[in-house]
């Protein structure tokens, strides 16, 4: 075999192209070249390595590559995500603290470890140890039992307090136990010199605590004037509420206001959204796995709940002077969020639930997130009920079902297994308010009467049963009445069920258990859901007016589908969205979209 000798330039790793040998008037014609100067420092290697890389820029300029590239719309690297909401004031404050030595680890330094094992994990994330100390979840310091009782009571109302920054969000975890027994020892005190006690059934679920668990209450941060301005606006939303105008950025409509509401635009108009630069902010410390608009006209303010259990409210038309860029974050619960709605019709309540086996609600005139539901399951899926917004539907990690009523305090419906595996999303019909949808882990959407399952147990029959390829991670109902499901796969599938002659010939029989029938899909979607290890899964989600379906795609974008004919009707996507968009989000009035990524940012398109 012939040896090849290889150019001394293309052996010190710069790419570089041999000319044919210039002729004599070539040679004339051409202008000196300069050669690089011997500047301290640098070896005969790199001043090679220099002088190859200014003859390849010398190539590239003679074949016009450079001016090719704009035009086709290159980018030599891609846009630097925003530095807008709950990482602008981390960012501020780690450039004015000053640094600190290293940590060094205990076995380094040959210290002898705080525990010999562990005992039990509990369910909300505690771990008893075998000295009978226990371990806060996401805090990792070891603590006496009866010091956290105070603290990780899950029934403790949270107060409405931000936590923006990480110094306020471990002020509230770090409560000074002198401060706790002392205010625990006045309400204990109080309690005893009260004549006549209320009810149990009287009194609500975060009212029942011991005098210890609500000192700990008490000596949480609570709401101060930015606080209080976020509460006047979300309240300024409601039917009777105040009608004074939100703060906008310029540039930008005026809404209408509720009072005004008009039909949402049509699923094809998305098609004209764009996304600007200042509508981009990080509204959670994770993954954003839940978002819903507050559904009103007159601004667009938007709740978020991430994977360790914050849940945000962002201002997304807020004043260009807002300190915080709009964004509210708040932690009531201690881990992933399975659920957020908005109260429909009312908006007094924002409700919320979570893996830590607790449904909670911000209660606007008290100011705090409320406990509602405490029980030893971990909740991975939750719903509202229709026409009765006190009715929770709840679903678990172990495939059960179950819901509660928060106005009787108790369990409605009892939980009882529905699928094999976990439930991972519930769904309640806009047109029949008994008409539940759950999608699990095993493989099949149930689609049940709720109706008949107060009685408790396994017995009872779904209405309903689709049977799928793979897991099936949500089913939504249309927000049109129309009966129609979208169920999304991951056999990179998108369906659309219509199950309303299903339904209705259900509720017209008076047996107590109607035979599962099944369903064939009346549209199935080639679209890829198979997001990875890395990327929230896709939960596709309809538009406003009912004749789109809006999921995430792996080319950071959000796809619009027809729900007829199964053609895009559109497809968003900018530089300033740099991750994918997992989970999505219509307004209302059908022209503005929210797209979330896994790094807790928000991008809002508009028409």
């Amino acid at each position: 075999l012939a040896r090849i000798v290889m150019p001394s330039s293309t052996r010190s790793g710069v790419l570089a192209t041999r000319a044919p040998a210039p002729t004599a008037t070539e040679t004339a014609a051409e202008t000196p070249t300069e050669t690089p100067t011997a500047e301290p420092g640098l070896s005969a290697y790199e001043l090679e390595r220099l002088a190859n890389i200014r003859a390849n820029e010398a190539i590239l300029a003679s074949l016009n590559l450079v001016s090719f590239k704009s035009e086709m719309g290159l980018k030599s690297s891609s846009a630097r995500p925003s530095q807008r909401g709950v990482a602008n004031a981390s960012r501020k404050r780690s450039s004015s603290t000053p640094t600190v030595p290293t940590r060094q680890s205990s076995r380094t330094r040959n210290v002898e470890p705080e525990f010999s094992g562990v005992a039990e994990e509990h369910r909300d994330g505690r771990i008893e140890l075998d000295s009978g100390d226990i371990i806060a979840p996401g805090v990792g310091k070891v603590a006496r039992p009866e010091d956290l009782f105070k603290q990780l009571d899950p029934r403790t109302p949270i107060p409405f307090h931000r936590v923006n920054d990480d110094d306020m969000e471990e002020a509230e975890e770090d409560v000074r136990a002198e401060d706790v027994e002392a205010a625990a020892a006045a309400m204990a005190a109080e309690d005893a010199a009260e004549e006549e006690e209320e009810e149990e059934e009287d009194v609500p679920l975060s009212a029942r605590l011991p005098p210890a668990a609500r000192a700990a209450a008490a000596a949480l941060p609570k709401p101060d004037e930015r606080d209080g301005a976020l509460l006047r606006l979300v309240t300024s939303g409601q039917e009777g509420g105040s009608r004074e105008e939100a703060p906008r950025q310029k540039g930008r409509p005026a809404g209408k206001g509720r009072g005004a509401a008009k039909p949402p635009a049509a699923a094809s108009s998305l098609a004209r959204c764009s996304l600007a630069e200042a509508d981009v902010a990080k509204v959670t410390k994770s993954a954003v796995v839940h978002l819903q608009f507050q559904p009103r006209d007159d601004t667009l303010l938007l709740a978020a709940g991430d994977k360790d259990g914050h849940v945000s409210l962002w201002h997304c038309d807020r004043a260009e002077d807002d300190p915080s860029d709009g964004v509210h974050l708040h932690r009531p619960h201690k881990q992933y969020i399975c659920g957020l709605r908005w109260q429909p019709h009312s908006l007094d309540c924002l409700f919320s639930a979570s893996y830590d086996g607790t449904a909670k609600c911000l209660r606007l005139g008290r100011r705090e997130f409320v406990t509602l539901c405490h029980a030893d399951k971990e909740f991975s899926a939750f719903t509202l009920g229709q026409a009765c917004p006190s009715l929770l539907y709840l679903g678990t990690n172990d495939g059960e079902v179950g819901g509660y009523d928060t106005r009787a305090g108790a369990l409605s419906h009892p939980f009882a297994a529905r699928h094999g595996r976990k439930v991972n999303t519930l769904s309640i019909d806009a047109g029949r308010d008994w008409l539940l949808a759950s999608a699990g882990s095993d493989a099949a959407v149930h689609v049940w009467d709720a109706r008949r399952l107060s009685g408790g147990g396994g017995g009872a029959k779904p209405v309903a049963t689709l049977s799928l390829p793979k897991a099936s991670q949500a089913a939504e109902w249309a927000p049109d009445g129309s009966g129609r499901l979208a169920v999304t796969c991951f056999d990179d599938r998108l369906r659309v069920f219509s199950l309303a002659a299903l339904a209705d010939k259900a509720a017209a029989s008076s047996a107590k258990s109607v035979p599962a029938a099944s369903a064939e899909p009346a549209l199935a979607v080639r679209h890829c859901t198979a997001t990875g290890r890395w990327v929230v899964p896709f939960r596709a989600t309809w538009t406003a007016s009912g004749d789109g379906v809006l999921v995430g795609g792996m080319k950071r974008t959000a796809e619009v589908y027809d729900p007829a004919s199964g053609s895009r009707l559109a497809s968003l996507s900018s530089e300033h969205m740099t991750a994918i968009p997992s989970r999505n989000a219509c307004h209302q009035g059908g022209t503005v979209v929210a797209a979330a990524t896994n790094s807790g940012r928000v991008h809002i398109y508009r028409t």
